[in-house]
């Protein structure tokens, strides 16, 4: 080989190497280009979007402007508890004007912000003040904690109430009111869940009304601390959706837990505040429980009274005019917000049937302490007035001699004291061998009232006797 050949082969290596590297220098190059391209248009469009988060300023700002001029601060005097009288209690809370006729307004607020109050002060938001005779109560409903003012001044504004039946867990709302006494604070967050109930049996919990009150709140974390009570919560339309009424707190201050009366609940209690003074309620005339399904159990039907003709205790109510019951307290609530003298079809399981009944409401009594009818005879014992359900065998493969099989069984119930549990497989009652629902139900049948019942039972691994005492 010539030292020219070499030289070729030599210079075309290395101009192969320089396009080589050329090429890969380029190709690194454009792609550099591009990621730098892509991250600037995501720059760019991420600037768009927070543009607009302007835009949800604005629509704050205007809620803002939309009701703070319906929003009112109340303060209330208290005399203490004290023999020969005591230091004047002075306590802070808020309202909201819903509602302006001429030179009159009705301003929604809480029950527990003017109750026992021997005077209140109304501020408006533009710094007038009223006290008695132009500013009082003229209605209170302590099981909703919810009371209407009266007010007779000029030139009052009126917000608009909402739809809180349209919201849903996520939407934002905002919170205004006095807290701690700060006139005019607003607070944002979302809805949390919605029908909150607080009570709780199984964790002796009476609710933050107290036993004997309807709860079905708006739940949100928009922050609402003492002084709040009684204040509009509004969606992002500027109505009034919610009244602040309650937290749940271990601080006694806010932590994310709020409670506010659904516009639903609220708006027919504050029309007949406003109209009579006191709420009328749609009345059965039972006591009720949890069911060990979804529904309300009925645990004592009272003689004379809209339903002795046709409930029986042990019944299981499941839907109202076709409004699914999931608990007792949906039953109780939905009953009490209808007027004496409507007429319900019950759906009802009995026996492990369904069946319906119709039944024209009465008038909730005033005081329950007085009332005093006799509950009606109780018939042949069932497993729902035992407090369990069966289930389809079926359902349970597992489970041996599976003709009649426990499916739920109620929280505190007779059944549930006596450590029956779903999944049981009934065998025998009171030692007789049993092999169809039919004939358990005739041998609850033929029990006294208050005798002991054995039931012989079976899992996939043992076999017990579990004594129920009614």
């Amino acid at each position: 080989m010539t030292w020219w050949t070499a030289a070729r082969r030599t210079l075309i290596l290395v101009s192969g190497f320089v396009v080589g590297a050329a090429i890969v220098l380029a190709t690194l190059w454009l792609l550099d280009v591009r990621v730098y391209r892509q991250a600037l248009a995501d720059a760019n469009q991420a600037r768009d979007r927070l543009a607009s988060i302007g835009d949800l300023s604005i629509v704050f700002r205007d809620v803002s402007t939309a009701i703070e001029p319906s929003v009112v601060d109340i303060i209330t005097q208290r005399s203490a508890p004290i023999p020969g009288g005591g230091p004047v209690e002075v306590g802070n809370g808020s309202g909201v004007i819903i509602e302006v006729d001429g030179g009159r307004g009705w301003i929604v607020t809480n029950n527990h912000v003017v109750a026992n109050a021997t005077g209140i002060v109304v501020t408006l938001a533009d710094g007038r003040e009223f006290t008695s005779p132009d500013a009082q109560v003229i209605g209170t409903d302590p099981p909703t904690d919810l009371a209407v003012i009266e007010i007779s001044a000029p030139r009052l504004i009126a917000a608009d109430w909402g739809e809180s039946e349209r919201l849903g867990k996520g939407d934002w709302v905002v919170a205004f009111g006095s807290p701690f006494g700060y006139v005019g604070s607003m607070t944002a967050g979302i809805v949390s869940e919605l029908g909150r109930n607080t009570l709780d049996r199984r964790r002796g919990r009476a609710g933050v009304l107290g036993r004997g009150s309807y709860e079905d709140f708006i739940q949100t974390d928009a922050a609402i601390n003492p002084g709040n009570s009684g204040g509009p919560l509004v969606d992002l339309t500027g109505r009034v959706v919610g009244i602040n009424t309650a937290i749940a707190s271990r601080s006694g201050g806010f932590d994310g837990i709020g409670f506010a009366i659904p516009e639903s609940m609220a708006r027919p209690i504050v029309e007949q505040l406003k109209d009579i003074g006191r709420v009328r309620r749609g009345w059965l005339g039972v006591t009720i429980d949890a069911a060990p399904i979804n529904g309300a159990f009925i645990r004592t039907v009272y003689a004379n009274t809209p339903a002795a003709a046709a409930l029986e205790a042990g019944d299981i109510v499941t839907a109202v005019n076709g409004e699914t019951i999931f608990e007792d307290q949906d039953l109780r609530n939905l009953i009490a917000s209808m007027s004496p003298g409507t007429a319900v079809t019950l759906e009802v399981v009995r026996d492990e049937q369904p069946i319906e009944v119709r039944v024209t409401l009465g008038e909730l009594p005033t005081d329950m302490l007085s009332f005093a009818a006799p509950p009606v005879p109780s018939r042949a014992l069932s497993p729902q007035m035992l407090g369990f359900v069966l289930a389809d065998p079926a359902a349970l493969p597992n489970v041996p001699n599976r003709r009649i099989v426990v499916g739920a069984v109620r929280n505190a119930s007779p059944a549930a004291r006596a450590g029956l549990r779903p999944g049981d497989a009934i065998l025998e009652i009171n030692g007789i061998e049993i092999d169809t629902p039919d004939e358990l139900l005739g041998r609850l049948a033929d029990i006294a009232p208050g005798e002991s019942i054995n039931l012989t039972v079976a899992t996939p691994t043992s076999e017990r006797i579990v004594t129920i005492r009614p």
